[in-house]
């Protein structure tokens, strides 16, 4: 079965349907694992092929199924920066709040990564500006000696951290708390309001 499942998963990821479909014939599961752990519907969505992702979702593909890092293929990409990919699967329900095992949702992976057009198709699908992840941070000063610890952050933290202006900007004003008296938010470990 696992050998199944990498021949599913290579010509998925290669954008070969036939090759998936041969794949079906042979008893593969759609929602198989490769050896690294992603789904067919993961590696189409990391390899941008906007076809194969429709072609896996038309066949039941699951779209909120996660590889061994926690992602679904939504967050895959919007890591990636694949507007077109999120869209779709957007349309086709994929739920935008499931973060991966590190606590980071999709709109947090395509602000962090500068992906704008990502991200304003996941605001557009019901995204919040607002959701905040539990992230593992590690101390940057010892790193080996020094455990792991858990901090709120937001995607407009995301943006802010990175540099990413124009993305800091969509996702303010986006956010739901222009309309009421804005939270505050940490930025480099010190507690600042919105501008």
């Amino acid at each position: 079965m696992e050998h199944k499942a990498r021949v599913l998963c290579s010509n998925a990821a290669r954008g070969n349907i036939h090759g998936v479909l041969q794949a079906f014939k042979d008893g593969a599961d759609i929602n198989s694992t490769d050896g690294s752990g992603m789904t067919p519907l993961c590696r189409a969505a990391y390899n941008g092929n906007l076809e194969m992702v429709e072609f896996l979702c038309s066949y039941g593909a699951d779209l909120n199924r996660r590889d061994i890092w926690g992602r679904t293929s939504l967050r895959i990409a919007a890591a990636k920066g694949h507007a077109r990919i999120i869209q779709h699967l957007a349309r086709q329900g994929a739920d935008s709040s499931i973060p991966d095992w590190t606590g980071c949702p999709p709109l947090f992976a395509a602000a962090y990564s500068g992906h704008i057009n990502a991200a304003a198709v996941l605001l557009e699908f019901g995204a919040s500006a607002l959701q905040t992840s539990t992230l593992l941070v590690a101390s940057s000063e010892n790193l080996r000696e020094t455990p792991a610890h858990e901090e709120l952050v937001t995607p407009i933290w995301a943006a802010q951290t990175q540099g990413h202006t124009a993305m800091e900007q969509l996702l303010l004003q986006k956010a739901e708390y222009l309309q009421s008296p804005a939270p505050a938010m940490k930025v480099a470990g010190a507690p600042v309001m919105p501008l």
